[in-house]
């Protein structure tokens, strides 16, 4: 049997002789499954656990984004963008907290910050910690890969399946709706958007021809042996770095949730 050292180098020749991505996003895509989103629920975990007042605390925390970002040479405002619509729901959720909680609790340059103010900013940046952490997750996963992972985790096998089809037909609904929206744009040139007083018909004939084409595709799945209650997600054993490299990335988070680092920076610069 060879040793890790070995396997290890062979995954890193694999990884440069595969072209078209950068070796390190190669070998973050590479990671088993498992260890990435555990890393993602401690990582939200830490995040969440911070009280409504400790904005400083989660500065350290935005580092996997802008990191993430820089690995996957994707723009930072990809991020913010797909983040916005949690980040909007959490903002609407924490808007009431201007008002209810107005008492003053730090003056920077005459200028006072009220709790309310400090919940506000440390309730969006936990959605938008949250919600980075599982795009960067999506970006270095495969559905199919995440799904398995959330098998191995205890995750009921129905909930995983319809996370395995909703990923495989998602795809499907769309160029559907592609194909009934350019019919409508046919048959009236005159109007080629769809009028809003048109938008119920079409959505329920958007529906219909959903629900149609998955009883014919459960259909044949049936026919090809399918059992649901019979699924097993596939063997993903963890190598040792793996599980070196999940412990030390809890533990840095742990760090950062023991200790405030930008008030420590902050006590140096004075």
């Amino acid at each position: 049997m060879r040793g890790g050292g070995d396997k290890f180098l062979d995954t890193l020749s694999r990884l440069k002789d595969s072209g078209g991505e950068s070796v390190p996003r190669a070998f973050v895509r590479a990671l088993n499954p498992c260890a990435k989103l555990a890393g993602v629920l401690v990582f939200s975990i830490k995040v969440v656990s911070f009280k409504k007042y400790e904005v400083s605390a989660l500065v350290p925390f935005f580092a996997l984004p802008v990191f993430a970002a820089a690995l996957l040479k994707r723009p930072a405002r990809e991020f913010f963008l797909k983040a916005a619509p949690a980040v909007s729901l959490a903002a609407t959720a924490a808007a009431a907290n201007l008002f209810l909680d107005s008492s003053s609790a730090i003056s920077l340059g005459g200028f006072n910050i009220s709790y309310g103010m400090l919940s506000f900013t440390s309730l969006v940046a936990k959605a938008f910690l949250c919600v980075s952490a599982a795009i960067v997750l999506a970006r270095v996963s495969t559905p199919n890969d995440i799904a398995a992972a959330l098998g191995k985790f205890g995750v009921p096998c129905v909930l995983v399946l319809q996370i395995i089809f909703m990923s495989r037909y998602l795809e499907t609904l769309v160029l559907e709706a592609a194909r009934i929206s350019r019919a409508y744009s046919l048959r009236s040139p005159a109007h080629p958007k769809i009028r809003f007083s048109h938008f119920p018909n079409i959505l329920l004939s958007l529906i219909l021809r959903s629900v149609e084409r998955a009883q014919r595709i459960y259909t044949a799945m049936k026919c090809r042996g399918f059992n649901p209650r019979a699924y097993k997600c596939k063997s993903m054993p963890m190598r040792l770095s793996e599980i070196a490299g999940l412990c030390a990335f809890s533990a840095m988070c742990a760090f950062f949730r023991l200790f405030n680092i930008s008030e420590f920076l902050g006590g140096l610069v004075k």
